[in-house]
């Protein structure tokens, strides 16, 4: 019960609990699968689902994978909706002890288990091209979702304040101030995504559509199947209804955890 931060003692206990309660072969997994049976053709009437189940490592790579292998199936238009389905976890998105002004800083990211990039995105600030000039911004994962206010300044006077990039708590605005000089090459900060799962749907509309797949719908949470039917669904069980089953093992993400060292 006490508040302490995690660190790489505790991560030795936590891990070695996960291998005692979990089955050694235990996969964290990512379900995508369709509310109606697909029997092919170029459109797929009907929701678009996502049941996510606590995967830790799911990256924007697996995102593309998973764009890619429906491609493939000759998708090119979802006339449904992308739905989430998040009750796999309770409600606590936040952890006990954390500070309200921890929230922008990635190593506090929210909790869900619907997640991508750690429920974090990256920014790297490059030097506008002359003095006075705003500067550059790459976003990771690339995306249009997140809205972002550019107000840092390439300058080397020293009485503009440092570059910094956060958001305001309850707040999806990213916001960006400050200096950086030409003399510098680049400045990466993190900053972790306030509703995760939301964010993950968004991203996958936004790279299902930049990857040529029309998405008539929108995005929205609804807990969609029972225990039972998720259990079927894991091992194979109404199939046809089953897109991807994207995992990782637990090894991998013991590895990730301990030997990366990621708290």
């Amino acid at each position: 019960n006490k508040l302490f931060h995690p660190a790489s003692n505790l991560k030795l206990l936590t891990t070695a609990a996960a291998l005692h309660i979990l089955d050694n072969n235990y996969d964290f997994r990512t379900l995508f699968y369709s509310d109606s049976i697909y029997e092919g053709g170029t459109v797929l009437n009907g929701k678009l689902c996502v049941n996510g189940l606590g995967d830790p490592l799911f990256d924007e790579s697996d995102l593309d994978s998973v764009v890619r292998l429906i491609q493939r199936a000759g998708i090119n238009t979802i006339n449904g909706d992308i739905v989430g389905d998040v009750s796999c976890f309770d409600s606590l998105s936040w952890g006990s002890g954390w500070m309200w002004d921890d929230e922008p800083d990635p190593d506090e990211a929210f909790i869900s288990p619907l997640t991508i990039n750690n429920n974090t995105i990256q920014f790297t600030v490059y030097p506008g091209k002359k003095e006075q000039f705003p500067p550059f911004i790459e976003i990771v994962p690339a995306t249009n979702v997140v809205p972002v206010v550019n107000m840092g300044i390439t300058s080397s006077d020293t009485s503009f304040p440092p570059l910094t990039v956060t958001r305001l708590p309850n707040d999806d605005k990213i916001i960006i101030r400050g200096r950086i000089s030409q003399s510098e090459q680049k400045k990466t900060f993190g900053i972790s995504i306030r509703k995760p799962e939301l964010f993950f749907l968004q991203l996958f509309k936004e790279r299902l559509e930049k990857n040529g797949i029309a998405v008539k719908g929108t995005t929205f949470l609804e807990s969609l199947i029972s225990r039972q039917s998720l259990a079927e669904l894991q091992h194979g069980i109404g199939w046809p209804k089953l897109f991807i089953s994207f995992h990782h093992s637990l090894d991998s993400v013991i590895y990730y955890c301990n030997k990366e060292s990621n708290n």
